[in-house]
């Protein structure tokens, strides 16, 4: 019988990592798909708890992978212009073979924009269509505890980067409350506009309770 309290305990749960427990953290990692890692698995493999493995991988993404692409940065941002000056669009799977890095890498690691479309929040011409396909890109590409690459975002739907960074915010039901947007609440109002209604005109996915609170 274990007790609680014991040394197996304290190194199980430890939250010192050497350089051996990263490398290998991250090559267990690689043997899932993103979006199914058997972080319990993992856990037991390290002897570290699986919010300890989860934070740490974060933390070992964040500060490898973007110095990585970096690496790569000039080489995909001229395949891609080349492409798009002759096509007028990107074909990620050949820019991936011509420069050795994975789609992914690729679409992080772009830095070429030009073209690349807007996208403000209108409620009469909104496509769930588009939204759906950045979700599951998202999703696909970056479950969690994985951030949010924005410059992948971008690049795989060929929108404007903060364009992309507002539209996954309304679509969380996220608003931010400028002055220009409570105006916008208290025009509508003095309309006579139903409060529903208004949350529609501001944002796919907010409530008209959350419009309220937000509004005061």
């Amino acid at each position: 019988m274990k007790l609680v309290g014991s040394t197996e305990d304290a190194i199980f749960y430890s939250s010192i990592w050497t350089s051996d427990d990263e490398a290998r953290l991250l090559h267990l990692v690689t043997l899932y798909d993103p979006r199914a890692v058997d972080w319990a698995t993992i856990s037991s493999e390290l002897r570290r708890n699986v919010r300890s493995c989860k934070h740490k991988y974060r933390i070992i993404y964040k500060q490898r992978e973007p110095k990585r692409v970096a690496e790569y940065a000039d080489a995909v941002s001229h395949a891609v212009k080349k492409q798009y000056t002759q096509n007028q669009s990107v074909d990620w799977a050949r820019v991936s073979e011509s420069v050795g890095l994975s789609e992914r890498e690729c679409l992080e690691a772009n830095r070429f924009g030009d073209g690349k479309a807007r996208w403000i929040y209108d409620p009469d011409t909104f496509s769930w269509d588009m939204a759906n396909r950045m979700t599951k890109f998202i999703e696909m590409n970056y479950p969690r505890p994985l951030p949010v690459n924005y410059t992948a975002v971008s690049n795989y739907m060929w929108i404007e980067l903060d364009d992309c960074v507002k539209m996954v915010g309304l679509l969380r039901g996220e608003m931010m409350w400028t002055k220009d947007a409570v105006a916008k609440v208290v025009e509508l109002r003095g309309q006579g506009m139903k409060y529903k209604d208004i949350a529609r005109q501001l944002s796919p996915n907010l409530t008209a309770s959350k419009q309220k609170t937000g509004s005061k």
